[in-house]
């Protein structure tokens, strides 16, 4: 009998799955045998998550400098999947990475 495997990180296989889905964009994760896609982690505020199935490996590339990442009531969800998502106004400090300047 063959064992099943561990669904990869990155990645969640539902029941009888014979293909891993994508954790989707704003998401990654960093477990192995996620079931759902709601097992999938929110990215962390400052970085941006832009590529399907993005893994510990792969996850969280700095938001661009004078840009501020970070997620409020209607993305928390969903993750960031933008570099850019709001930029920094004057009397800001934003260097790369920042959530809040």
């Amino acid at each position: 009998m063959t064992e099943p495997l561990l669904c990869p990180e990155g990645k969640y296989c539902g029941s009888n799955t014979i293909t891993p889905a994508d954790c989707p964009l704003g998401k990654f994760s960093d477990l192995k045998g996620l079931k759902t896609i709601d097992d999938c982690q929110v990215g962390a505020y400052g970085k941006y998550y832009n590529e399907l199935g993005m893994s510990a490996n792969t996850a969280g590339i700095n938001c661009d400098a004078l840009y501020k990442c970070y997620h409020d009531d209607v993305l928390t969800s969903a993750g960031i999947s933008d570099a850019t998502p709001e930029a920094c106004v004057e009397g800001e400090i934003c260097p790369s990475g920042t959530a809040v300047p």
